[in-house]
């Protein structure tokens, strides 16, 4: 039996971008300065390339702790994870090759 994967997924990532679009956070004043200045920067390259964004992993999941459920959570790392929505892999060079451009310093 075949499984074509592209249907399926088309439909995952409507579905996650519908979501994405009808869900958020008003985290107004409550991120740190320097996560604010590098999630500008990632949705500003984003939106250059006209590549949708999420993040993902850790600080997500931190995110959604401390400003929903009031849990004050503790890092390990200090990285941004983001997903992209790409129908190429042109797309993902253009914006990683971007992002790749030095904006901040060791203290970061």
């Amino acid at each position: 039996m075949r499984i074509y994967w592209r249907p399926v997924m088309t439909e995952i990532l409507k579905q996650l971008e519908s979501f994405m679009k009808n869900s958020s956070l008003d985290l107004s004043g409550k991120l740190d300065p320097i996560s604010i200045e590098i999630l500008a920067a990632i949705e500003k390259t984003a939106t250059d390339v006209a590549i949708p964004f999420f993040v993902v992993g850790a600080t997500a999941r931190d995110i959604i702790l401390q400003h929903v459920h009031d849990i004050k959570p503790k890092r390990a790392t200090r990285d941004i994870d983001i997903g992209v929505i790409i129908e190429e892999w042109s797309q993902f060079d253009s914006l990683k090759s971007q992002l790749m451009v030095p904006r901040w310093s060791k203290e970061c």
